[in-house]
């Protein structure tokens, strides 16, 4: 038996790969996985947030001199949590969904909106706190592996207020 062998690669190679039988396995994103499956060269598995649960893959961060116009910054997470329950409205209640789509067609790089209706997209927390327990799990990792050298005070780096202040002002989302 082989052992695994990871190979470096952009989306599109990737998909390239598969379908010609490089690779066996690959971990890509949309609108590329759709389009292995859509295409009868692929099978989707599982997504990352089936495989590592509640994992905080990615967190929305302000410039310092953005963070202290406390005005400018309140109102752009305002908008932003407002936007988040719209994509949740369209994705999950059906709510919009067309609108959904035809942003997305106009505004992404993806045209079709048949590819956007396969696409299985990406979560976004109507509330999007940064997952404080997830992010410090993965500093632990990054400790154990030797990339960082040691414990990282996140109580400094990672501020919720302002998404805080925009559920408050949104209210509970419904």
């Amino acid at each position: 038996m082989q052992d695994a062998r990871v190979e470096p690669l952009a989306a599109p190679e990737l998909n390239q790969a598969l379908a010609g039988g490089v690779l066996d396995v690959i971990v890509n994103f949309e609108p590329f996985v759709g389009a292995a499956v859509a295409n009868g060269f692929g099978v989707r598995w599982k997504g990352g947030d089936e495989i590592h649960p509640n994992h905080m893959i990615g967190a929305l961060v302000y410039s310092a001199s953005f963070a202290a116009d406390q005005a400018a910054a309140r109102a752009f997470m305002v908008a932003y949590v407002r936007a988040a329950r719209d994509y949740n409205d369209a994705l999950n209640k059906n709510q919009g969904r067309d609108d959904f789509y035809e942003i997305l067609t106009r505004y992404s790089t993806v045209k079709d909106p048949a590819v956007i209706a396969r696409m299985i997209l990406p979560g976004i927390a109507p509330e999007p706190r940064v997952n404080v327990d997830s992010v410090q799990k993965d500093v632990a990792g990054f400790i154990e592996m030797g990339t960082i050298p040691g414990p990282v005070d996140l109580s400094a780096i990672i501020d919720n207020s302002f998404v805080d202040y925009a559920a408050q002002r949104l209210g509970p989302y419904r």
